[in-house]
């Protein structure tokens, strides 16, 4: 089996859409550190865990993609994410975990 930590967005979406395999999400709540002016606060984010499980020549691959989402506090804002183009994409199957309660339902 072959792991691989993907960076790149577009490549991520791309063998998605190729391979037509489900896009496992996880969420995550996380603190991460940002600065302030002079100061550095701890942030709250929502940290996406995406996996991208299917076979190519044979051999299994998992491919792993991750990204954070501001948590101000209400309503998450996923507009421009990468769970918001699988979400409108109809032909990449998606599978949530979401034990942060904060992520949107399906559109």
């Amino acid at each position: 089996m072959l792991k691989r930590q993907e960076y790149d967005r577009s490549k991520f979406l791309a063998a998605a859409r190729n391979h037509g395999a489900e896009v496992s999400v996880v969420s995550d709540a996380r603190v991460v550190p940002r600065a302030h002016g002079n100061a550095v606060i701890m942030q709250p984010v929502i940290l996406l865990h995406y996996v991208l499980k299917f076979t190519d020549a044979g051999r299994e691959q998992r491919w792993l993609f991750e990204e954070s989402i501001e948590d101000k506090g209400g309503p998450l804002n996923i507009d421009g994410s990468l769970f918001d183009e699988i979400q409108k994409d109809k032909s990449i199957r998606l599978s949530v975990i979401d034990p942060t309660m904060a992520l949107p339902g399906p559109r």
